[in-house]
């Protein structure tokens, strides 16, 4: 069966968007910490967007890889089965590590 392992690679907070367009009190993100991390198969799949701590913002930009991944496949530019991609916050994204795990 095939599953995705997900870490929090990354958070970042970008000072000079924020301070142009975002509200200045602004801070990094609050849902996750560098080195959180998930496992999900098929059977979890749809659940884990529910589960807390996960942010459905970051579950909308990941999951299309995720469940790709999970059903056995992988992006084409996957490198030993794994992928970075990130959250889409443009003011204090979250890079998350996608690795694809058969067993």
């Amino acid at each position: 069966m095939s599953k995705c392992r997900i870490t929090v690679v990354k958070k970042d907070l970008y000072a000079d968007l924020i301070a142009r367009y975002c509200d200045p009190a602004t801070v990094p993100c609050e849902v996750f910490e560098v080195g959180d991390e998930f496992l999900v198969d098929r059977e979890s799949f749809f659940n884990l967007r529910f589960q807390k701590p996960f942010c459905s913002e970051a579950w909308n930009a990941i999951s299309t890889y995720v469940f790709t991944m999970v059903q056995g496949g992988e992006p084409s530019w996957a490198v030993n089965h794994t992928i970075l991609t990130c959250c889409n916050d443009g003011a204090r994204p979250v890079v998350f590590k996608l690795e694809h795990i058969d067993d």
